[in-house]
């Protein structure tokens, strides 16, 4: 936690065979940690999650701490690591995160660095949510123009697969039926059981009900393992 730049902290991850970092709200234990390894530094790579100045490598993953007495007001903030990702999809997988999480003001906040990647359909899917978040209606009416616009070019959305579906979600949003269905069907012909288990449950319960509004013909044995996943 003490580790004050990305490629250190990655290598000792990688070390450790780490795949996630867990910061729970009520336990200061990584804090004491960085301060032993790096004293009151601002750089570390604890500051840096605080902060939400994330590397590349380091994804959020929603989780919601079950409803135990005594513990109503705490939070858990989970983060993968992963492959390291472009900047404007690991910025995006970020803003969505916040979205989803109830973090409006700063995914709005975040959100203004997604403008730096114009032809990024990830970056334009989290800016289109980030906007209407924010009631900037001109925003979002942009950012779906040129999402639209990609869409239509030859190979644009070769993109990971958990963006796809945020994109098939977003021209949904955005009430582009045609786009949304085109979308979410190929994000159903490439699925599989370990790709639905990845998403986050907002994100899979709006592929699912995307899906079933506008009758995408998807795999009945996954989406029924989609359906128990989410009971669980």
């Amino acid at each position: 936690m003490g580790a004050t730049s990305p490629d250190e902290t990655l290598e000792l991850l990688s070390k450790r065979e780490i795949t996630h970092v867990v910061l729970p709200s009520w336990d200061p234990l990584m804090e004491s940690f960085a301060e032993m390894a790096g004293g009151q530094r601002k750089d570390t790579f604890l500051a840096a999650l605080r902060g939400w100045s994330l590397p590349t490598w380091a994804q959020p993953v929603p989780y919601t701490v079950p409803s135990i007495e005594g513990i109503e007001a705490q939070s858990v903030t989970v983060f993968r690591i992963t492959e390291p990702q472009d900047e404007a999809t690991a910025l995006a997988r970020t803003v969505e995160y916040l979205l989803e999480t109830g973090d409006r003001p700063r995914a709005i906040q975040l959100a203004l660095g997604l403008k730096r990647f114009p032809t990024s359909p990830a970056a334009l899917a989290a800016l289109a949510q980030a906007s209407w978040a924010a009631g900037h209606a001109a925003d979002a009416a942009a950012a779906m123009e040129a999402l639209t616009l990609l869409s239509r070019s030859p190979g644009a959305l070769r993109i990971p697969w958990d963006r796809r579906v945020s994109v098939a979600s977003t021209f949904a949003q955005g009430r582009s039926f045609d786009l949304a269905r085109t979308q979410m069907a190929a994000c159903w012909r490439s699925a599989n059981e370990d790709r639905l288990r990845r998403l986050s449950d907002g994100s899979l319960r709006r592929m699912l009900a995307i899906s079933d509004a506008l009758k995408v013909e998807s795999s009945a044995e996954l989406h029924a393992f989609a359906r128990a996943w989410l009971r669980k």
